[in-house]
């Protein structure tokens, strides 16, 4: 009997390793890696004050990628103040910005790269509005976002919410003082999780 307990502990032990990893990992796979090129690659960024887009397009250089901008059909206010009560009242409504287009051809690409700025502790709405327009199942998604002070940590929480079939690579988080001289972060970031050799 004590035989049989162990063998069952044992299987569901393994079960529940095989079931996590295929959803979690800190990188791409040496085995992977070399299927993956720049065409299979899509770096997709909302960018308010310009700060994560210039993280965007430093991406995009490292991995010779596409990249393509969420844009709202009502842009938002530049006021500061007006702007972090727009941005709490659609996080409390969970309400989803009209944006300007779709991308045309999602399915292509295997590897998703998103990015944005953090707002009250969160990605901001847009990004919502974008994961509820483009079915990313299967994908690999890789976060990153620029912010005064705030932490990636809780926004990927909520991507995973809204992706629960993807599987995420380690983001980065960059400060918006250091978005100007980030270029070997960006780079080191990149290696870690096997993106660039």
């Amino acid at each position: 009997m004590k035989k049989i307990i162990t063998l069952f502990i044992t299987f569901i032990a393994l079960v529940s390793v095989v079931t996590c990893s295929t959803k979690e990992n800190s990188k791409v796979t040496d085995s992977n890696i070399n299927k993956i090129n720049g065409k299979d690659i899509l770096i997709v960024y909302f960018s308010h004050s310009g700060n994560t887009e210039s993280i965007a397009k430093l991406i995009q250089k490292e991995t010779s990628s596409t990249i393509f901008e969420i844009k709202t059909k009502i842009p938002y206010p530049s006021d500061y103040s007006k702007l972090s009560q727009q941005a709490e009242k659609e996080q409390k409504e969970n309400f989803l910005p009209e944006l300007n287009e779709k991308v045309k051809d999602i399915s292509k690409y295997k590897v998703i790269f998103i990015g944005y700025p953090i707002w009250l502790g969160n990605f901001p709405q847009p990004i919502a509005s974008f994961l509820s327009q483009h079915q990313l199942s299967n994908k690999i998604i890789i976060p990153f976002s620029t912010s005064g002070a705030g932490s990636l940590a809780n926004s990927v929480k909520n991507l995973k919410k809204l992706t629960p079939n993807s599987t995420f690579l380690d983001g980065i988080s960059i400060s918006e003082f250091n978005v100007n001289s980030s270029q070997k972060e960006v780079n080191n970031w990149l290696k870690k999780i096997n993106i660039k050799k």
